[in-house]
């Protein structure tokens, strides 16, 4: 017949056309031993947050980045490949949105870990159907994505809004909580993670966190991902206040004085529902092993000094940093330790101000 339409030969066509306009990225996926099946999915699970704010302004720029450095005599080049796998997701917001979210999960948890609670993610939020990468494979991409922007300092950052806390306590004369920093279960990790998903998504909602146990963490990840939906009250005292107010954590002690579990419930207009309870379990390592927990070069010294207050009670930050900073006056001669005494030497960045 004269009006038959070759099928097969219009959709072989198609098929190739598409292969190829993805060429560059199964190129970038292969190269970097990324699965293709995952990237997408770990996309997927990123469009369910609304990321904004300062790191939000500056992600897609760190997704990007691909400068290559010379090795003095050398013939290869140090740097980020241009258009690696990780540089796709910031052509997307949930792909900014993911990244984040990776970075949040890899200075957390452990490589596995992480893994575990994104794939247990998008079981609560997503259809079956789209849920098709391993634990081991979405792990591998946040491995990458959250070395891709290390330099963000998220460590730096946390330890930031852990002296903080540890300030206003200070102020109300109480003892500073011990469990700022304990680490979460996978599960109810990932039910904070729908709770906030869905305080950030459905109108009328919103999600209350309340306790001590954990929280240096579980405030660090919504301040990251979206400043603007955060209120944050610690024993009365606004610490940081968004505009939106879809995430309202409250840091306080329990009335006993006593460790209890963190509470995170979502609220509705029509009712109050207890949605988890976040267990604070201490494995006795502060991070865990195999935790990637990233700083900025300046002031790394005095973050790492804030994190670990929490548990062996430094008093007095400025004091410690004072003892470094005549540590290390002695290890160097006079002309070297002199630039700390200084106002631009490079110890100064190091310890922070």
């Amino acid at each position: 017949m004269s009006g038959t339409v070759s099928l097969q030969a219009d959709v072989g066509n198609l098929g190739l056309l598409t292969l190829n306009s993805f060429r560059g990225v199964l190129s970038a996926m292969s190269t970097d031993d990324v699965q293709p099946a995952a990237m997408p999915q770990v996309q997927d699970i990123g469009s369910l947050f609304h990321a904004n704010g300062k790191f939000a302004s500056t992600v897609s720029d760190e997704l990007q980045r691909s400068p290559s450095h010379r090795l003095d005599m050398l013939s290869c080049a140090v740097g980020w490949r241009k258009g690696d796998a990780t540089s796709i997701l910031s052509q997307s917001a949930g792909g900014q949105a993911a990244a984040l979210l990776a970075l949040f999960l890899r200075n957390t948890y452990d490589h596995r870990t992480a893994g575990e609670i994104l794939y247990r993610l998008p079981q609560r939020c997503m259809s079956r159907s789209r849920c098709v990468a391993s634990i081991k494979q979405l792990a591998e991409v946040l491995t990458k994505v959250s070395g891709k922007i290390a330099s963000m300092g998220y460590g730096n950052f946390l330890a930031e809004q852990v002296t903080k806390l540890r300030l206003v306590y200070f102020q109300v004369d109480r003892a500073i909580p011990d469990d700022f920093l304990c680490n979460m279960t996978e599960e109810t990790t990932a039910e904070m993670l729908e709770c906030i998903s869905r305080a950030q998504r459905e109108t009328g909602t919103r999600a209350r966190i309340r306790g001590t146990t954990s929280v240096g963490h579980i405030m660090t990840f919504p301040l990251v991902l979206c400043a603007d939906d955060v209120e944050i009250p610690v024993e009365g005292t606004v610490i940081h206040g968004g505009s939106n107010k879809y995430i309202f954590l409250e840091v306080v002690y329990p009335p006993s004085d006593q460790r209890e579990i963190t509470k995170v419930q979502l609220e509705t207009a029509m009712e109050l529902k207890e949605f988890s309870s976040i267990v604070g379990g201490i494995n006795g390592d502060f991070p865990q092993k195999d935790v990637i927990r990233t700083f900025s070069w300046k002031g790394w010294l005095a973050a790492r000094l804030d994190l670990l207050s929490p548990s062996i009670q430094i008093l007095n930050r400025d004091v410690v940093i004072t003892d470094c900073c005549n540590f290390i006056w002695n290890l160097f001669p006079t002309e070297e330790a002199g630039e700390i005494a200084g106002q631009s030497g490079p110890w100064l960045e190091l310890l922070g101000s």
